[in-house]
């Protein structure tokens, strides 16, 4: 399999690859390809050398993402299709319309925290099909994270197999905190059915105030606001020690400095098996 995917993969994680005991898969594409690092972590997580390969293969991937950080992704806030839109260089702030929403619709959306609640309780029935499994991403921002994850997850590729079926997993992703809020949609609908303006600096206004369990906050803008939840109210139900629910968390992780505390709390919260599913779009696609 190794023979097959070289490549696929970095030349600095091919080496170690040949000699860990960590199975892989890759999905073939001319745009695409995802490897799923599956790590048994009760044998890896506690022998130094297997966290060495570790370290290398996060190091590898890394090096291979892609880097398209630039201008379009500041206001491509929520992968839209932007000929449907039309951005301008005002401040989110100084947009009427865009304050008033903000001040009567949540600009968080929560159904990740109250699914995983659901599932981890103590009268759940919840049954997985195969061992506890927390599964994260890695790729810079524009990659295809939310495609892959998508295709993966729904079966419509072999490399999600070892994973187990999608029902098993709650799928966490900060931007859908943030796109899917009440807020955000309104937002989007507004512009497009009146032919409004989006400010590109929408998620990094830091003068908006925004509506939170109906309290209004302010002194963070939106990429903040959401960023805070997830790593306090989600991450409380995410690393829950006797919770039950898988999770496939889309992250920013680019280096093993990022993904290692991930990692490490999921083993402390009892989670069985650890996944990094690298993605990475041809950048000629």
């Amino acid at each position: 399999l190794v023979s097959q995917c070289q490549g696929w993969l970095p030349p600095a994680i091919q080496r170690p690859l040949k000699k860990s005991n960590l199975s892989s898969l890759t999905m073939l594409s001319s745009c695409l390809s995802a490897v799923v690092l599956i790590l048994q972590m009760m044998a890896a997580a506690s022998v130094r050398d297997d966290s060495r390969q570790a370290d290398w293969l996060l190091a590898g991937l890394s090096s291979n993402s892609s880097n398209l950080v630039g201008e379009d992704l500041k206001y491509d806030y929520a992968g839209l299709a932007t000929s449907a839109y039309d951005f301008d260089n005002e401040e989110a702030s100084r947009k009427p319309w865009i304050r008033e929403i903000l001040q009567n619709f949540e600009a968080l959306n929560m159904d990740a925290e109250t699914e995983i609640f659901g599932r981890n309780a103590y009268s759940s029935s919840l049954t997985l099909h195969g061992p506890r499994t927390f599964a994260i991403t890695m790729g810079a921002p524009g990659n295809g994270k939310s495609y892959a994850m998508n295709q993966i997850l729904a079966g419509a590729t072999s490399v999600g197999f070892p994973l187990g079926p999608h029902e098993d997993f709650v799928v966490v992703t900060a931007d859908d905190i943030r796109e899917n809020s009440a807020a955000f949609r309104e937002i989007l609908r507004v512009a497009k059915k009146e032919g409004k303006s989006l400010p590109k600096n929408l998620v990094q206004d830091s003068n908006l105030k925004f509506l939170v369990k109906g309290k209004i906050q302010e002194g963070m803008n939106w990429l903040q606001l959401g960023g805070n939840y997830l790593h306090t109210n989600v991450s409380e139900q995410i690393f829950k020690k006797d919770g039950k629910t898988s999770i496939f968390f889309d992250t920013m992780c680019a280096t093993a400095g990022f993904c290692e505390p991930l990692l490490q709390r999921a083993k402390k919260a009892g989670y069985e098996r650890l996944a990094i599913v690298n993605i990475n779009v041809d950048l000629n696609c």
